[in-house]
């Protein structure tokens, strides 16, 4: 078996079944370095997935496989690009404007509440899961599996790496990796528009970063809150 087979089957198949009971045990674990042990599982699967696909493709890696865009698809892209930072610096202002809402955004991720970083440490080994996932979770689902289902139409290889990378994130469940699959289709499109890996790089990690400024610590004050009358209700 070559590398890339073995690397495919790895981060859509024997990666997230393993997925499985590590997030089983990340919610019933009371271990305190559970989330961090899971970070750099994380980052080494990434990197280590990278790495081996490297003597095979090399430089190819980091190129998009697209090739030129037209001018209408170009627009799309840099507007998405835009949105998403703007989206990013509105929510961050309304967090920091409003104890309310801050507190209401923390809520709206509960859902992933057993990954995300709860103590000073795990935020910042979350950087680092940001940062990874981010750059190789690009070359591996927007450049690598594109190209190895080469035999499809282009577009059909990239909707077929958008539909695995959000079964890869099945672990999170399902209404999780749904937002996940929508998103591969952003930052597809994002690749194809702008002709570079390079700018989704960017945008998929400042998206990851979010949980950085959303996210409150255990032992926070507004945590500790007694729930307002429309809380309550």
């Amino acid at each position: 078996m070559n590398f890339e087979l073995a690397v495919l089957i790895w981060i859509v198949g024997l990666g997230p079944l393993l997925d499985i009971p590590l997030t089983r045990w990340l919610k019933r674990s009371s271990h305190p370095g559970r989330r961090i042990y899971v970070y750099i599982l994380t980052m080494a699967s990434l990197l280590l997935c990278t790495a081996a696909l490297w003597p095979s493709q090399q430089w190819r890696l980091l190129e998009s496989p697209f090739g030129s865009a037209p001018r209408g698809l170009q627009f799309v892209a840099w507007a998405l690009v835009a949105a998403m930072v703007m989206n990013t610096v509105q929510v961050a202002l309304m967090v920091r404007r409003s104890p309310e809402q801050r507190l209401a955004v923390h809520h709206a991720y509960s859902g992933l509440g057993f990954f995300l970083p709860t103590t000073t440490a795990e935020r910042r080994w979350f950087v680092g899961v940001a940062l990874a996932a981010g750059i190789f979770e690009e070359i591996l689902f927007r450049s690598f599996v594109i190209r190895f289902f080469d035999g499809l139409p282009l577009w059909g290889s990239a909707l077929t790496s958008c539909a695995l990378f959000g079964i890869a994130h099945l672990y999170q469940g399902w209404k999780h990796a749904l937002g996940t699959l929508i998103m591969a289709l952003l930052f597809t499109v994002i690749v194809a528009g702008t002709q570079t890996l390079v700018v989704a790089m960017l945008v998929h990690a400042l998206w990851d970063f979010r949980v950085l400024m959303f996210m409150l610590l255990e032992g926070h004050p507004l945590l500790e809150a007694p729930p307002t009358a429309s809380e309550s209700a």
